[in-house]
């Protein structure tokens, strides 16, 4: 019971109603087959919030789980080596980003969506960009789960780190999600 104000999460209000609300799971909200619509309902206003507010992503901090996040996936996981970034790709994309006018570049598309709690992003630049949209997202699941600090000794990242180990988060052109390859 002492860990449910730690699985707290924000809901959005309506405009006529200035009144933050905050849920809290009385049901178990992970790895419990019953409890996946309320799973569920947590991780898509994540997606909602992340897209709502990519104007944030460039002023944020580093995010701890970062060092994590450029884990390249093993070959037998992705079937499409051609989807990875080369060092090419990355260098012409800086190119083409630097000589973009400041206005061009706020509106260069980053999106999110979310199956479960399997979260997939598309993002158009250069690595700063792509590594600032992960931020961004990552700093959003820290905002609606509370993160870990040192007082948690018992409960895992909301943040898989066993996912970003297995380089689900690192970024490719094609990528295999849920049993599906997406190009």
């Amino acid at each position: 019971c002492e860990d449910i104000p730690r699985l707290g999460f924000m809901i959005p209000c309506i405009p006529s109603n200035i009144e933050l609300l905050v849920g809290f799971h009385l049901s178990l909200p992970m790895g419990y087959i019953d409890s996946a619509q309320f799973f569920c309902t947590t991780t898509e206003t994540i997606a909602d919030i992340t897209n709502g507010t990519w104007h944030d992503m460039h002023s944020q901090p580093p995010q701890p789980l970062e060092t994590y996040a450029d884990t390249s996936p093993p070959p037998s996981d992705c079937n499409c080596t051609n989807g990875l970034p080369t060092l090419t790709m990355n260098s012409e994309l800086q190119q083409l980003c630097a000589s973009l006018p400041a206005s061009t570049k706020s509106d260069l598309l980053c999106y999110g969506d979310v199956y479960m709690d399997n979260f997939c992003l598309l993002a158009q630049g250069d690595a700063s960009i792509r590594n600032s949209t992960r931020r961004h997202l990552f700093h959003v699941i820290d905002c609606v789960f509370h993160p870990n600090n040192s007082a948690d000794s018992v409960r895992q990242e909301p943040n898989s780190i066993k996912k970003l180990r297995r380089g689900n988060t690192f970024w490719m052109t094609q990528k295999k999600m849920l049993g599906w390859l997406l190009d």
